[in-house]
């Protein structure tokens, strides 16, 4: 599962595109699947919202931008909830990292993602983090703070290429993980991967 900035869409297909083409493993970037939720808000409100042109009733836009959160987040839940690997594409573009916003992001949906990998299943390869979120304004924007992304292992470019090289002599997906986990023991460190 890659987490990212909508703003790092590009990058992020391209990653999965490479890690999949390489190893045969499957990559889950969620506009890949439903596009943009902000599209989709506005075809639910031009069909049960609208009241006449360019006018929407508050209440119904309330109720369908409630629906279509509740929908995709349960949705990214139980995808997360199934998957080996959590990778957040750590850019300017989702992680702040200017004044005092420092390991925060603006996106709400990065930061119910990361706050996802909380309570998601035990396995070997998964670990549980914890710190309090919260929340900060700034010129009406809405800061979220991501959990302590420094405990996170942290891998960059080069040991992505370098794994992929390496899963050259293996033959199968679960060896291909087995082999991430070997060269980058994230659970020893009770830590989850991070891509910078």
């Amino acid at each position: 599962f890659i987490s990212h900035s909508h703003k790092d869409h590009r990058l992020a297909v391209a990653l999965a595109n490479f890690i999949e083409s390489q190893t045969s493993l499957k990559v889950f970037v969620d506009s890949m699947v439903w596009k943009n939720a902000d599209e989709l808000q506005h075809k639910l409100d031009d069909k049960f919202s609208l009241i006449s042109t360019n006018l929407y009733s508050y209440k119904k836009v309330l109720a369908t931008t409630s629906n279509v959160n509740a929908i995709l987040s349960m949705a990214i839940m139980k995808i997360m909830d199934r998957t080996d690997v959590v990778l957040l594409l750590n850019t300017n573009n989702s992680v702040l990292a200017f004044d005092s916003l420092a390991d925060k992001t603006l996106s709400p949906w990065l930061f119910e993602e990361w706050l996802f990998t909380q309570n998601l299943k035990r396995t070997k390869h998964t670990r549980k983090i914890s710190k309090t979120a919260t929340l900060e304004t700034r010129n009406m924007q809405v800061a979220y703070e991501l959990p302590d992304i420094n405990n996170y292992k942290k891998l960059r470019i080069k040991d992505i290429e370098n794994w992929i090289y390496k899963c050259d002599s293996k033959k199968y997906s679960y060896d291909k993980l087995e082999l991430l986990y070997e060269m980058f023991k994230p659970y020893k460190e009770e830590s989850e991967l991070l891509l910078e």
